[in-house]
């Protein structure tokens, strides 16, 4: 499942990159439904601003939640990856490269049981704009990678979990 933005490029040099902001994945099964996801469930909702030289722009995550509530059930065979990440635009000429901002990622037991045999991955990183010439390279900022469970849920996690939701600022050029 993907949800991603891309900004576009400013060409000329007058011209700044676009912003990006990834849209929204829900996976939910409820009132007693059942969802059996024989495999990997993979979703993402990454962003990429782009770049130019008169402004490189945002890329913000937006957001991945998998989820039971009032008695689902939901189980997966496989391993589940889900990632919302925010990677901003490349600067040039005397821009600073773009901001970078995670999403979020989200799984949740509300009620009901939620179950992967394999491995779980939740990523909201934010990586900042690279900036190849003179300028500051962009901020990256972290997003929330969270496992939530309400007073009616269960969460059967049967290997390993790994949430990340670093933010990483971009590199910069010879300035």
């Amino acid at each position: 499942l993907r949800a991603e933005a891309f900004g576009g490029a400013g060409l000329p040099q007058a011209a700044g990159g676009g912003s990006a902001t990834g849209g929204n994945i829900l996976v939910s099964s409820r009132d007693e439904k059942v969802i059996e996801i024989t495999g990997v469930i993979s979703a993402s909702s990454n962003a990429t601003g782009g770049g130019g030289y008169a402004g490189a722009m945002t890329g913000t995550g937006g957001w991945v939640t998998v989820e039971t509530a009032t008695a689902g059930f939901l189980t997966v065979d496989g391993s589940a990856g889900l990632t919302a990440q925010g990677f901003g635009g490349l600067g040039q000429g005397a821009q600073t490269g773009g901001l970078g901002t995670g999403g979020t990622a989200t799984m949740r037991a509300a009620g009901g049981l939620l179950s992967v045999e394999g491995d779980v991955f939740l990523n909201t990183n934010g990586n900042g704009g690279l900036q190849l010439d003179n300028a500051m390279a962009g901020d990256g900022q972290g997003g929330t990678a969270q496992v939530l469970i309400g007073a009616s849920g269960e969460i059967d996690l049967q290997s390993s979990l790994e949430l990340l939701a670093f933010g990483t600022g971009g590199s910069g050029g010879s300035g």
